[in-house]
């Protein structure tokens, strides 16, 4: 299944930004090919996690781009909590994912949606509710306590609960220990 996240944006990104984005993935990245499930983005794999601030050398790790029409859309209703929480409506989404689950997966997911959350000023929507909302127990829950990460986190509620956060909260959420991509 994988992981994903979704970058948020006030506007649609401009034929030229996607050409640079392109570009981008193409300089830090190897079997560099169109979307296995659709046309409209990339599947890429990484070896080196330097280029997007992750420290990781290894074997390659597939991740995805995709712009697929589906996952473009924001519910209004939803925008509007986001723009609530952040002064600005999201418009405009693109997708960002790997095909695995494990602990490298993660921190290069994070990693290269938080560097393209700052490039493009973006939102992070991790596409379901972090910690602790699937830790259970009272110590692990106080000890993963999101509230003392800086940056902003909001909760959604939509057809489901989801949090979406700015590039800062990430940074800040990539350096703690019980840090996990949905």
């Amino acid at each position: 299944m994988g992981l994903r996240a979704r970058i948020l944006l006030p506007r649609p990104l401009s034929e030229k930004h996607v050409a640079i984005l392109e570009q981008g993935l193409r300089t830090i990245s190897t079997d560099f090919e169109p979307g296995l499930f659709d046309e409209e983005g990339w599947d890429f794999s990484l070896t080196n996690g330097y280029p997007i601030r992750i420290r990781y050398r290894g074997p390659a790790r597939r991740l995805y781009m995709s712009f697929y029409t589906n996952e473009t859309l924001i519910d209004e209703q939803e925008a509007d909590m986001i723009g609530a929480g952040f002064g600005w409506k999201p418009t405009y989404a693109f997708t960002v994912g790997s095909y695995e689950t494990e602990p490298c997966d993660h921190h290069l997911l994070g990693g290269l949606t938080l560097i393209l959350a700052e490039k493009l000023r973006g939102l992070v929507d991790y596409c379901g509710y972090l910690t602790p909302g699937r830790v259970t127990d009272p110590k692990r829950q106080k000890d993963m306590n999101l509230a003392r990460l800086r940056g902003r986190l909001c909760i959604v509620n939509g057809y489901f609960q989801y949090h979406v956060s700015d590039p800062l909260f990430l940074r800040s959420w990539l350096q703690h220990p019980g840090f996990m991509m949905i």
